[in-house]
């Protein structure tokens, strides 16, 4: 595992969304209220039925990112089922607490990027202020374009806790964690210990508290006063 290193310079974080910024919520509200039923199960074809299926079971084993899902409702053209996985998806609340972070972070200097297993898709729509609008605060100092989510632009599916990808996020925006920090927070061991792997200084998240320990230990954070 990777020591922590006193940052000398402000580093850029890297968040994990899911149990770190936002909280699964309101799933059953979700479907109780989504209004297009009848045109999601009439356009669900069996071929479709039984991918979702396969796609369940293999994300019980493994996990599988949303935008898996999204890319089988496209393929047997379900634009229907499409919006219902991504409402699915984005059914989530902020965690008290990780705004605050996240302000004071921003108020330091530091470029916040995000590194999540959530689809391209529900990504576009989860950060769009008009779409989410109580989700948009968690948004506000995240730099969207460095960000890193799962997509299939290079013909497959790298998602966490793969160390590879973790190299294309770092490729994608041209940095080197030996030269420019980063300290990379989520709540799964193998997520945090695939990033160490690559050189990036990473955090186990269990609760906002804990982190703004772990900042402060770094000298990103400064103690609050009654602390």
């Amino acid at each position: 595992m990777n020591s922590m290193k006193k940052q000398t310079n402000k580093p850029t974080i890297l968040w994990d969304i899911h149990d770190v910024l936002l909280k699964r919520s309101g799933i059953m509200t979700t479907l109780w209220n989504y209004n297009d039923w009848w045109n999601t199960i009439t356009n669900s074809s069996f071929g479709l039925v039984k991918d979702l299926m396969g796609l369940a079971m293999i994300h019980l084993i493994s996990g599988s990112s949303s935008e898996q899902f999204i890319q089988r409702a496209q393929a047997h053209n379900n634009q229907y089922m499409e919006h219902l996985i991504t409402q699915l998806t984005n059914s989530q609340q902020p965690i008290t607490g990780m705004k605050q972070i996240a302000d004071e972070l921003h108020a330091a200097g530091c470029e916040q990027h995000i590194a999540s297993n959530i689809g391209s898709t529900p990504f576009r729509v989860i950060t769009d202020p008009n779409k989410f609008p109580h989700l948009a605060p968690t948004f506000v100092h995240m730099n969207i374009e460095k960000s890193f989510v799962v997509s299939n632009d290079t013909g497959t599916f790298v998602k966490k806790p793969d160390p590879q990808f973790f190299s294309m996020y770092l490729q994608k925006n041209g940095l080197d964690p030996q030269t420019q920090p980063i300290i990379f927070i989520d709540d799964n061991a193998k997520n945090v210990a695939a990033a160490q792997t690559v050189g990036i200084d990473a955090i186990l998240f269990k609760n906002p508290t804990q982190l703004r320990n772990e900042l402060q230990k770094r000298n990103v954070l400064v103690p609050q006063a009654d602390q």
